[in-house]
């Protein structure tokens, strides 16, 4: 996390570019698309650590990553907003599942989020449930 003015003061401090190698698709001679098997691309990124040299104090936590940490890094795949949305439905699965009530009855072929106005870290789940199920209702139809 960072402070907003922190953001602001630095947004136009030039961090270096970092060389990945990825795979891009691309269009052959022929108009055909190409989707390689193989990194045949180099890819310049910019990574939020690099500003960590420039805060005056920086404070790292230990966290689970399944419950606190989903980066967004590709389109698809791993680390796309599909695996982290996923992670928070399933994180949200389990603390209605520890609040004592039985998911596989309340999916029914539905997705359920808990929103943060109800929860933070699962507690009050068992409380809020009908409000739960009615705000993922909503949400995903």
């Amino acid at each position: 996390m960072f402070r907003y003015d922190f953001v602001e003061s630095f947004v136009h401090h030039n961090t270096p570019y970092h060389i990945a190698l990825k795979k891009i698709p691309y269009i052959d001679s022929k108009g055909y698309v190409v989707t390689p098997s193989e990194p045949n691309a180099y890819k310049l990124e910019r990574f939020i650590f690099d500003y960590f040299r420039l805060a005056e104090k920086v404070t790292v936590l230990m966290v689970e990553r399944e419950e606190e940490f989903a980066p967004v890094k590709n389109r698809e795949g791993q680390d796309s907003p599909f695996t982290a949305r996923n992670q928070i439905l399933n994180l949200h699965k389990k603390w209605i599942e520890n609040s004592g009530a039985s998911i596989l009855e309340l999916e029914q072929n539905r997705q359920i989020e808990v929103s943060p106005l109800i929860s933070y870290s699962g507690e009050g789940v068992n409380e809020n449930l009908e409000k739960i199920i009615t705000e993922s209702e909503r949400r995903f139809n």
